[in-house]
């Protein structure tokens, strides 16, 4: 907001907030508005009420956070419970919430936009996609904004805030009547009242998840934290969404390291995939062979045009905020005080932007050449990608960049190759005209700087149609790109004035980034030596005493390193004796029927010698191999072998 200062706030309006807390208690401790007499009531009169707060004394409604508790208690509760309801197949009353909700669906639209028109018209705002009701009379009975202006005049901050904050609800609403066009609708214009708020892009994310566009929905939950004013929740969303993309959390079998070819239907999910490891650091060797993949990938999609120039765009944009979450801003650390995970991420995302950079340039040596250039779908991805370059110069060093120096020839040739096109035309009454690009990235932090120069205002008052115009112009804007690349030390590319021509230098890097490959290494290393750390607390060796003295023979054995074999490992020394056995009556008296006793031939009845007879059942243990049954004695000391037999009667 333009002030500093809190609000203040009119006498009435601080009664009107006394009386809706009051309301709003009464509303939320209700469930069935609609079958309950004085909730209904009471909730007409809390959303009216709200309403007044928002349209006379705005800015100390946004101070008391008035707009969301409208949206809370009047609509969302109320509508979530009929949700519930209609979707309960158990619901005997399931028709009767559908229709309700549907109902209520339709009265809360209509309030918005009322409420939307009423603020315009209070206020007196000027929003091009909102046409004006005055001519029909329907406004005709509120006062003129010039005879009866508000005490205190809010900003126009606050008011676009408001009227975005009813866009996106209109938009929330049509998207719970499965209305998705209408809705996505309702959120562009959001978007371009407030374009550094976040909100709208986040619904919109939903909006494509629902669809099961992942691309997109990652690149709008990107858009969604990468503003000025972002969306709290669209991080969580966002985190999750990549998670979930990585393969992470999910149970099963290791996975085989991909080697097959990278289609245009495996491109956008192995892209995906390799953004999530990278985003939970997580398995970052298979990351690093994913990004060599996509880059090898990368030449042939573009040549063959098996990605669209939209898809490329959000490519581009999402590795553009994978740079910005792990490189500091405004040269405040160095590089070496990242971590090697931050490094490795950075040496990544460089490489794919490179390996897109080079294939986006690589066809202009063939196919495309002079005018064809002009539809060249890569065109608007590779401007914004040099723009952002020019913007990020550090990006240069990394190996992703100086292993392929084939880029800037191939950037000269494309400059050379466009400047004859624009021999007649004149790009100066269109110095600040955003070209589509711009303005789908409008607010995006990484380009901020370098959109800023344009006014977005002029494609809502009138867009240019003319598409050669528009061609043109994005090769005009080209050659600007590549006059600010001339301008960066060490130079890559340089300009000649007298043969008006763009040349390639071969920049010597005095220091370069490290190699994605060799961080894995050292970052795998690293790990090692931490497990390491953490298993020596485990116990020391011990000498297992065996219980026949004849066999004395030390084992040097580590409770850290337990064999299948052994019956005898345990972590402890000390384990607790076992229970003995308890004697089976009525089987020792069946058995002295029978006279089987001294008569079974069974090898694993041992009858010692002696005057008082017994016999003894020996019943191994569960943990023994064949090779220790074999020689029981041999590795079982005497107190556990007798705990593992069973006495029975003696013989008669």
């Amino acid at each position: 907001m333009a002030s500093t200062t809190l609000p203040v706030g009119q006498p009435e309006s601080h009664q009107l907030i006394k009386r809706a807390e009051e309301l709003s208690r009464v509303v939320s401790s209700r469930k069935d508005l609609y079958g309950d007499r004085e909730a209904w009531t009471s909730h007409q009169e809390l959303a009216a009420l709200y309403r007044r707060l928002l349209v006379n004394d705005l800015e100390f409604s946004l101070d008391k956070k008035v707009e969301q508790e409208l949206w809370n208690v009047c609509f969302k509760n109320y509508i979530s419970h009929l949700q519930a309801k209609a979707r309960d197949k158990r619901n005997p009353t399931r028709s009767d919430s559908q229709m309700t909700l549907s109902w209520f669906l339709e009265n809360a639209s209509g309030f918005y936009i009322l409420l939307l028109e009423e603020v315009r018209q209070t206020f007196n705002l000027d929003i091009p996609f909102l046409q004006s009701g005055d001519p029909y009379g329907i406004w005709s009975h509120l006062p003129k904004p010039s005879q009866s202006a508000p005490a205190i005049k809010p900003s126009a901050t606050s008011c676009h805030y408001v009227c975005q904050y009813c866009l996106v609800h209109l938009g929330d609403i049509a998207r719970y009547r499965s209305q998705t066009r209408q809705a996505e609708t309702f959120y562009r214009h959001a978007i371009s009242l407030a374009p550094g708020s976040g909100q709208p892009y986040n619904q919109i994310a939903i909006l494509e998840a629902s669809r099961g566009n992942r691309l997109a929905t990652v690149y709008f939950y990107v858009r969604a934290v990468c503003l000025r004013y972002p969306f709290p929740a669209a991080t969580t969303n966002l985190s999750k969404m990549l998670g979930k993309l990585g393969g992470l959390g999910v149970e099963g079998g290791p996975e085989k390291d991909r080697t097959a070819k990278v289609t245009q239907h495996t491109f956008i999910p192995l892209f995906l995939r390799m953004h999530g490891l990278l985003h939970h650091a997580q398995k970052l060797r298979q990351a690093v062979k994913m990004s060599v993949l996509l880059a090898e990938s990368l030449t042939s999609l573009v040549v063959s045009e098996s990605l669209s120039t939209w898809q490329l765009l959000q490519v581009t944009a999402v590795n553009m905020w994978a740079w910005e979450q792990v490189m500091p801003r405004n040269n405040q650390i160095s590089p070496e005080q990242l971590s090697k995970e931050e490094r490795l991420v950075a040496g990544v995302v460089a490489s794919c932007q490179a390996a897109i950079l080079s294939a986006t340039l690589l066809p202009v040596y063939t196919l495309k050449k002079g005018p064809q250039l002009l539809d060249y779908f890569a065109l608007p991805a590779t401007r914004l990608l040099l723009e952002w370059v020019t913007s990020h110069p550090a990006v240069l060093r990394e190996r992703g960049f100086t292993t392929r120096p084939q880029i800037w020839p191939g950037l000269a040739r494309l400059l050379n190759e466009v400047q004859p096109l624009m021999v007649d035309f004149d790009p100066s009454q269109l110095v600040d005209y955003p070209l589509p690009e711009d303005y789908d990235l409008q607010a995006f932090s990484p380009l901020v700087s370098n959109l800023s120069k344009y006014n977005m205002k002029q494609v809502l008052r009138g867009a240019i149609q003319d598409q050669d115009k528009l061609a043109l112009l994005r090769c005009a804007r080209l050659t600007e790109v590549g006059r600010s690349l001339a301008k960066l030390s060490p130079q890559v590319l340089r300009y000649c004035t007298e043969e008006n021509q763009f040349v390639a230098v071969e920049a010597e890097w005095a220091e370069m980034g490290e190699d994605p490959e060799v961080l894995v290494e050292e970052i795998e290393m690293l790990e090692d030596i931490d497990s390491s750390e953490e298993d020596s607390d485990s116990p020391v060796p011990v000498w297992e005493n065996l219980a026949d003295t004849d066999k004395t023979k030390g084992i040097l054995k580590t409770a850290s390193d337990p064999s299948p074999d052994s019956p005898l490992l345990s972590p402890s020394p000390v384990t607790p004796r076992p229970k003995p056995p308890q004697r089976n009556v009525a089987m020792a008296a069946i058995l002295k029927r029978a006279g089987l006793a001294s008569t079974n031939p069974s090898p694993e009845i041992d009858q010692p010698l002696g005057d008082n007879k017994k016999v003894m059942f020996k019943t191994p243990s569960p943990s023994n191999s064949q090779a220790s049954t074999a020689d029981s004695g041999s590795q079982v000391s005497a107190s556990q072998e007798q705990d593992d037999v069973v006495p029975l009667l003696p013989n008669p």
